[in-house]
């Protein structure tokens, strides 16, 4: 029996907590939820925001994958394709309705139907969710940022602890440079910080792994040339 109180639990911390998605039904074929349209979620004319319905609806394809999921597995979105058909007011409630259409090994397909207070339907949503094994980026430790980085830096750490942290499960260290970049022009701080600062959790991870074989494998995989790497790490490495 899936608990819907652990999966609202999870969704708490994170953007879906933050839009005010609640999780009413959860099944391994099927996934309800709700949403109020507050002002903040609007866009121009009171009505809920095309990107609302968007991040709704990925929310519920995640949680069906995750229930999903055999051990040792994480997703992660590949497409997503919306229609639009109707609008939801301010201040009332949308309901969104997320079905599976394929569940398999390496794929699962889901498809959510949102409509409003009325029961009019307002956008079909159909996604298609990646399933990837786990890796030892997985749980990846906060980095220390020092103050005087700057607040800019204060939000990649921010992301570093949340979401970044799941995306980096599948990335290689040239793909997380890439990220790091992106995020750095965003955030207002450098990139080679943000993407030293990552490394770092992701070496405080492979270091706090208790089974001996297992952190060997872990900093094969991450840090191929360890002791290169600690010297860069080092004070009188840094740049």
């Amino acid at each position: 029996m899936i608990d819907v109180a652990s999966l609202q639990n999870l969704l708490a911390p994170l953007f879906p907590g933050l839009m005010g998605v609640r999780i009413t039904e959860a099944s391994p074929e099927r996934v309800v939820a709700e949403m109020a349209v507050r002002p903040g979620l609007c866009t121009a004319g009171a009505i809920l925001h095309g990107g609302a319905y968007m991040a709704f609806a990925d929310t519920l394809g995640a949680v069906g994958t995750v229930i999903n999921l055999p051990a040792g597995k994480t997703t992660t979105t590949t497409d997503s394709s919306t229609k639009f058909i109707a609008g939801a007011k301010v201040n009332t409630t949308v309901v969104g309705e997320c079905v599976a259409l394929h569940r398999g090994r390496s794929t699962m397909v889901w498809q959510t139907v949102i409509r409003n207070n009325s029961g009019k339907l307002c956008a079909v949503v159909t996604q298609t969710q990646l399933v990837l094994d786990a890796s030892p980026w997985t749980g990846c430790v906060s980095p220390a940022v020092p103050s005087k980085s700057g607040a800019g830096c204060w939000v990649a750490h921010s992301a570093a602890d949340s979401g970044v942290c799941r995306m980096m499960q599948t990335m290689t260290r040239y793909q997380l440079l890439v990220l790091s970049i992106v995020v750095a022009m965003s955030a207002g701080c450098s990139s080679s910080f943000w993407y030293t600062a990552v490394q770092g959790a992701a070496y405080e991870r492979c270091e706090s792994i208790q089974d001996a074989d297992e952190r060997a494998r872990c900093k094969s995989a991450n840090f191929p040339d360890e002791e290169k790497y600690k010297k860069e790490r080092s004070p009188a490495g840094t740049r």
